[in-house]
């Protein structure tokens, strides 16, 4: 009797329903039971924003409406590369290079909250980068303004203290 059953053309069902009755048939001939058809499980559906950071927006107009702000990375990079120039007036350069670290630190956030969909926190990154980044090119700038006015007002006197050392070694 199977190989009659393996002789048959087998035919492909066209709907579900067709699916289960050609499984019921097949279940019949071999005097099993049908196996147990169990629905997919229901995924979940996110409430707002992410539900992790694999997953889709629940709503990806709201990524596509909103525009990335801009990260302010140049003011960062510009105010610690001014703290680092004005190294030599004692500490006043610290400040200036530590604002101008943090800056870049919240400037490369931007882009990473963006894309997870945290569009707040994204701002939020913007803006304190901005704030950090200026306020470390004032510091930066002041502490190399003081070095420039230091050298200026020292220059005649550091030179003819230099020449004098200078003679005193025969050179």
């Amino acid at each position: 009797m199977s190989e009659e059953l393996n002789n048959q053309p087998q035919q492909e069902p066209q709907s579900a329903a067709e699916n289960n009755e050609a499984q019921n048939q097949t279940a019949e001939t071999n005097n099993t039971t049908p196996p147990q058809q169990t629905p997919p499980p229901a995924s979940p559906t996110p409430t707002s924003g992410y539900t992790s950071m694999y997953e889709k927006p629940a709503s990806s107009n709201d990524l596509n409406d909103a525009v990335m702000p801009k990260n302010n990375m140049a003011l960062g990079i510009a105010g610690t590369v001014i703290s680092v120039l004005a190294c030599c007036t004692f500490f006043w350069w610290i400040p200036g290079l530590v604002l101008g670290i943090v800056s870049i630190v919240f400037s490369t956030q931007v882009k990473s909250k963006f894309n997870a969909g945290d569009i707040d926190g994204a701002e939020s990154a913007a803006k304190n980068a901005k704030i950090c980044g200026f306020i470390s090119i004032a510091l930066g700038g002041l502490a190399l303004l003081y070095l420039i006015i230091i050298l200026i007002t020292s220059g005649p006197v550091f030179m003819e203290e230099f020449n004098r050392q200078m003679e005193m070694q025969g050179y």
